[in-house]
């Protein structure tokens, strides 16, 4: 069986579903993360919130902070691994800053959006990812 390795410097472009089939859509473009990585976020998400709550033993008080660790971990997934984004702006102002898009203007469907679309570019075989390139003019 052959390894697949993939250069950690690819950059990918990402067009949100919303965004595809318009001229000039917003783009997010964003390192190819290793399945390895986003198992890693995973796994920090976990043990953070094992220490965080370990003796607390109010639900209420367990959602939030569970929602919070996550949502910390989130972000910096997000940061790590957008390079910029393209073609978004809020009231004349164009946002390519992924934590001002983050905290700020990012709508929260959209962010788990590109998380998923990180994911799932993790898992793409090489085959699979050659499908995305542009045909080549030789054909």
């Amino acid at each position: 069986m052959a390894i697949i390795a993939f250069d950690p410097e690819e950059i990918i472009e990402y067009i949100p579903v919303s965004e595809r089939g318009k001229k000039d859509p917003c783009t997010i473009h964003m390192k190819y993360v290793p399945f390895g990585k986003v198992q890693k976020y995973s796994q920090i998400i976990g043990r953070l919130n094992v220490e965080r709550t370990k003796n607390i033993t109010d639900d209420k008080e367990v959602m939030e902070i569970t929602g919070a660790t996550a949502r910390e971990i989130q972000r910096k997934q997000f940061c790590d691994q957008i390079v910029k984004i393209e073609n978004f702006s809020v009231k004349d102002r164009t946002i390519t800053d992924p934590g001002e898009f983050y905290d700020k203007y990012g709508d929260e469907r959209l962010i788990v959006e590109i998380i998923r679309a990180m994911e799932s570019i993790a898992r793409l075989s090489e085959g699979q990812k050659k499908n995305f390139l542009e045909p080549s003019a030789t054909a």
